[in-house]
């Protein structure tokens, strides 16, 4: 049955599991901002020091399309959404959710509250299944816009990163040289990441990148796929992550020796 709503986890769609599920509505909640702020001596009012979006809610409803005399039967489907919904447990890493009505959107969530069984003879009755999203809590893209950095020691290109709020880039640097390259600077709107002692060989790429929960990861990739950390050659001077703000931006890069990158940036949505 083709509905209105649908929704997927890990692109796997609820409304495929069973034509007797109905989903009723997929509802995202405000965000939970947290806002701190001092008072200022000697009059009213405070400075605000401080703004983090926190968490955001995504509650999806749906139905049984289940005589309520066939209690087994309304059980045991009701069973079957929830192992669906478990596949964004914290025990699982979470998951992807997509939603038919956002081209190119998906958010990163884990299950909060799973469907509760209540009296399941009431055959009226809309179930809800609630995911949260704590590590990066907005809606983004899920193909970013994509800059490719030609052979050389010093690059920039330009790079529009759509969204409302700020993200961060992904980017793959890779020794262009047939020799060790020891140190890098790699540029993001304002953020810069300045690496020393690097030790990456000739053909082989520097990998900055974030997992679904928005968690920073910096390694060196070998010509065989196999990774190293390089977290702990990034110096004090660096930013704590290669963020970029909507909009035009500059991309770039200096390195030892001849380098080309590829950098990506998912927008995110309030």
């Amino acid at each position: 049955m083709q509905l209105r709503h649908r929704v997927a986890l890990n692109g796997v769609e609820l409304d495929e599991l069973d034509d007797r599920i109905i989903i009723q509505s997929i509802q995202t909640a405000s965000g939970q901002t947290s806002m701190t702020g001092i008072s200022l001596y000697g009059r009213d009012g405070q400075r605000l020091t401080n703004v983090q979006r926190d968490t955001i809610d995504v509650e999806i409803g749906f139905g049984l399309l289940i005589r309520k005399t066939d209690m087994a039967a309304r059980a045991e489907l009701l069973e079957t959404v929830n192992t669906w919904a478990a596949a964004a447990s914290k025990e699982n890493g979470g998951a992807w959710l997509t939603v038919n009505y956002k081209e190119n959107r998906r958010i990163f969530v884990v299950l909060a509250d799973p469907a509760e069984e209540g009296d399941l003879k009431d055959w009226t009755n809309t179930f809800r299944i609630t995911f949260r999203a704590f590590g990066v809590p907005y809606w983004q893209e899920a193909q970013g816009k994509t800059t490719m950095l030609r052979i050389g020691t010093n690059q920039t290109a330009t790079i529009v990163v759509s969204g409302s709020v700020r993200t961060v880039a992904d980017v793959e640097l890779k020794n262009e040289s047939g020799a060790n390259i020891s140190t890098v600077t790699v540029r993001a709107g304002s953020s810069v990441m300045v690496f020393d002692s690097l030790g990456m060989g000739a053909s082989e790429t520097l990998v900055i990148d974030h997992d679904g929960s928005g968690m920073l990861s910096i390694r060196i990739r070998n010509s065989l796929g196999q990774y190293r950390s390089a977290m702990d050659k990034r110096t004090g001077e660096s930013s704590d992550d290669l963020y970029i703000s909507p909009g035009e931006q500059t991309i770039g890069f200096t390195s030892q020796r001849g380098c080309s990158m590829i950098a990506v940036a998912r927008g995110r949505f309030l």
